[in-house]
C-alpha cells in the first residue's frame, strides 16, 4: 500500500521523460542533419552495385576551413563584416561610408548588420572565414528549435510541438527555389540574413502569443527579439508586425 502513491507519481514523470526524449529526437535530428549537410562532411555520393547501393566519401568539413565562400552574392557579403570590424565598431557605429570599392559606397545602409556583428564576435576566437560561414548557417540550424518554440507557445502538447519542429525544418531542404530565402539553396546564394529573420520571426510570434495568453501586453523579450529581427531582414519583420 505504501508504494502506490510512489507509482502514481512515477508514471507522470516517466511520461514526461518520454515526451522530452521524443522532442529531443524530433528537434535534434533535423538540427544535426542541417548542420551536417552545411558543414560539408560529405564529399561525394555515388551509386554502386549491391548493398548498400551508395558509396559515400567523407572529408574534412569545409565549414571549418579558413576560406571564404563564393556562391551567388556570398562573394560580396564576405566584405561587410570586415568593414564593420575595421571601420565602424571602433566608432560605435554599425553603418557608414566605406572606401573599399571605387569611390566608396554606403556600407550596411541597405543590408542587415546582425549576421555581420556575429561574424565579428566569432572572429575574435576563430579564423575570419570560419566565423563568417558559421554565421551564415545559424538561421538554418535554429529553424527546428524555432518551429518547436512557436507551436509550443500556442499551448500545444510537447509531442505536437516536436512534430512541428521536425516538419518545419523540412522547409530548409526545399529545392524548388533559390532566391526567396530560408532554404539551403537560397542561403548558399547569399540570402542567409533571411533565414536568420525567418527563425527569429517564429520566436517573436511565439513570445507574443505567450504574452497574450498570460495577460501581458508586450514583454521586453518580445521587443529585444523584434529588434534582432529588424537587424536581420526587413521583409519578415514587416510580416510579423502586421500579424502581431
Amino acid at each position: 500500500m505504501d508504494q502506490t502513491p510512489d507509482k502514481a507519481v512515477q508514471q507522470p514523470r516517466r511520461r514526461l521523460n518520454r515526451d522530452r526524449l521524443f522532442v529531443l529526437i524530433a528537434v535534434g535530428v533535423p538540427t544535426l542533419l542541417i548542420f551536417f549537410i552545411m558543414a560539408g562532411f560529405v564529399g561525394s555520393v555515388r551509386a554502386i552495385d549491391g548493398f548498400p547501393l551508395v558509396s559515400i566519401d567523407f572529408q574534412f568539413p569545409a565549414l571549418f576551413v579558413a576560406n571564404t565562400p563564393t556562391g551567388g552574392d556570398m562573394g560580396a557579403h564576405v566584405l561587410l563584416p570586415q568593414i564593420l570590424q575595421d571601420s565602424f565598431l571602433g566608432n560605435f557605429r554599425v553603418q557608414g561610408w566605406s572606401q573599399d570599392w571605387y569611390a566608396g559606397f554606403p556600407a550596411l545602409f541597405f543590408y542587415f548588420p546582425l549576421p555581420a556583428i556575429l561574424t565579428v564576435i566569432l572572429n575574435t576566437v576563430l579564423p575570419y572565414g570560419v566565423a563568417f560561414k558559421l554565421a551564415t548557417i545559424m538561421g538554418l540550424v535554429t529553424m527546428p528549435a524555432a518551429s518547436y518554440f512557436f507551436v509550443r507557445s500556442m499551448g500545444f502538447h510537447r509531442i505536437v510541438a516536436g512534430i512541428a519542429g521536425f516538419t518545419g525544418s523540412m522547409y530548409v531542404f526545399m529545392e524548388s527555389f533559390s532566391i526567396f530565402g530560408g532554404n539551403i539553396k537560397s542561403t548558399l546564394a547569399g540570402e542567409f540574413s533571411f533565414s536568420w529573420a525567418l527563425s527569429l520571426s517564429l520566436v517573436y510570434l511565439g513570445i507574443i502569443i505567450r504574452d497574450q495568453a498570460e495577460g501581458r501586453r508586450f514583454s521586453p523579450k518580445a521587443g529585444i527579439v523584434l529588434a534582432l529581427l529588424a537587424m536581420s531582414h526587413i521583409v519578415p519583420t514587416m510580416v510579423v508586425i502586421i500579424v502581431s
